[in-house]
């Protein structure tokens, strides 16, 4: 066994507890059912904007990928041999095979990141967008309902428990 004394991590950020809420406080429409059902519509709120920003990003990425694609190519273009300079200067055997070969890696690269981002778009913010307008829109229409049927039903519990 070790003798040394283990330091607990620092907290980070403010935790929150969640309590899991069953079928009876749901029923009886508890505060515990009523602050759970809160905190997960702020938290799909959260996710919306985080994943919507992400889309967004990705979107961006894709579009101003053609300026990028310019700025590679000429500098793709200055890496391979020049045709103008002589053996004298530059070493045709080692350094401008060195330099074709680098240019050669350089265009693989960047063409294999060329074509992932492209596809960004489709892969990331398309399937995005659609689960934000299907399945989050379903939700936040469900919640509406919830918070409207509480809004009606909260007097009925007041007087019900005025009446005990």
């Amino acid at each position: 066994m070790s003798t040394q004394a283990t330091t607990p991590l620092p907290p980070v950020g403010k935790l929150v507890s969640v309590v899991p809420v069953g079928l009876k406080e749901a029923a009886l429409d508890s505060p515990t059912f009523r602050a759970t059902t809160h905190h997960f519509c702020d938290q799909i709120e959260f996710v919306e904007k985080w994943l919507d920003g992400y889309a967004k990003a990705a979107t961006k990425l894709a579009s101003e990928l053609n300026t990028l694609e310019s700025v590679v190519g000429s500098f793709l273009s200055y890496s391979t041999h020049p045709l103008v300079i002589s053996e004298a200067v530059v070493d045709h055997d080692y350094t401008l095979l060195a330099m074709r070969r680098c240019g050669e890696g350089a265009k693989d690269l960047w063409s294999g990141l060329t074509a992932t981002t492209k596809k960004m778009e489709s892969m990331i913010a398309e399937p995005i967008r659609a689960f934000i307008q299907e399945d989050l829109r379903q939700f936040k229409v469900i919640s509406a309902g919830d918070r409207d049927d509480q809004v009606a039903l909260g007097p009925c519990f007041d007087a019900d428990l005025t009446s005990i």
